[in-house]
């Protein structure tokens, strides 16, 4: 776990490092975390207590995120930083940072489409600790005997769709497509501030 933190951190340094300190743009937002969609079904949906549906299909996890978004040419290419709070599946206390690059593919009017990809980790409270707990399937690393589990992806990236109310903010949504496994949604809102050209 060390040396994923370590790899995590050594990402961190080299996006920060390798653009101007201030930046013309920025945006701030706070969205709400959110739903989790299982495609394929989730083979412990009976410790979900939040489950929309019999088998786990639709689980509402309550959470944030809060972001940070530093644009390096114009409105269309970016860095952005997010950090996870929520109960997972369980309820039980997850969250993940996540750094990464954005690129803006589609803009009409007030409307508008990023895709992006970067690192990310993912952490969440032992599932080990819930009796008849099935960890056949289970991706994330840990042991019986440890409080944490953990996963590490170097690619995980997001779909947003922003809709401009005005110069300043919008109101935000994110899929997060890990398919086949999962996919989480969130909405909420972003707050654009628009520096001065040198």
């Amino acid at each position: 776990m060390r040396k994923l933190k370590k790899s995590f951190l050594a990402v961190v340094m080299i996006c920060l490092t390798s653009v101007p300190l201030f930046a013309h743009d920025f945006s701030f937002g706070v969205k709400l975390f959110g739903l989790t969609i299982h495609p394929i079904g989730a083979l412990n949906y009976p410790f979900f207590p939040l489950k929309l549906d019999s088998e786990g299909f639709v689980v509402f996890n309550p959470g944030v995120t809060l972001n940070a978004e530093y644009f390096v040419w114009r409105d269309i290419i970016s860095i952005k930083a997010v950090q996870g709070l929520y109960g997972d599946c369980v309820m039980q206390f997850a969250g993940f940072p996540h750094l990464g690059f954005r690129v803006c593919f589609l803009k009409i009017a007030r409307f508008s489409m990023n895709v992006g990809i970067g690192p990310t980790f993912l952490y969440k409270r032992s599932w080990y600790r819930l009796p008849g707990y099935n960890d056949s399937l289970e991706a994330y690393k840990g042991t019986k005997d440890e409080d944490w589990q953990y996963l590490f992806y170097w690619y995980a990236g997001e779909i947003e769709t922003n809709i401009q109310v005005n110069d300043n903010f919008d109101v935000s949504f994110t899929v997060i497509p890990g398919v086949p496994d999962i996919i989480n949604i969130s909405t909420g809102f972003r707050y654009n501030y628009h520096g001065k050209e040198s």
